[in-house]
């Protein structure tokens, strides 16, 4: 799990260092995340179910993993839409929604079936950044 996390981590950070237009850096994010997620589906299922039985130190450094991670993508949103990520109360729900989605789509998808990692993240994509981008209605917030 460790070395999984490690090489996806790595690898997101050179996509968000890339002097390429913000859209294409999140693309790229998205494909990079399925790609390792669907290549190597195990530990991918392992790092969402059994995180909990490593060793404290261990478990720590894998979550500051996740955190610098959920950083990145945090970051590439805000570049997105400024306008929406304003502030850091909305930043981390956006940024967790998206991963979230990215995550437990490993519990049902296959590598086998009609659409392959590639397109998957392409859809992902298209779908997030174009309904991100929209503007925000109005909206009450229930407190």
């Amino acid at each position: 799990m460790h070395d999984h996390i490690t090489r996806q981590a790595a690898d997101l950070v050179r996509i968000v260092e890339l002097p390429l237009p913000v859209e294409e850096r999140f693309m790229q994010f998205v494909e990079s995340f399925m790609r390792v997620a669907a290549r190597e589906r195990d530990e991918h299922i392992m790092l969402m179910n059994d995180l909990k039985y490593l060793p404290r130190a261990q478990l720590q450094e894998v979550r500051a993993l996740e955190v610098r991670m959920t950083e990145l993508l945090e970051g590439l949103l805000a570049e997105l839409n400024p306008g929406l990520m304003e502030t850091q109360r909305v930043r981390k729900p956006y940024a967790l929604l998206l991963y979230g989605m990215m995550i437990w789509t490993f519990s049902w998808y296959r590598r086998s079936g009609d659409i392959g990692p590639q397109e998957l993240a392409a859809r992902i994509s298209h779908l997030f950044v174009n309904g991100f981008k929209a503007p925000l209605p109005e909206i009450e917030y229930l407190r």
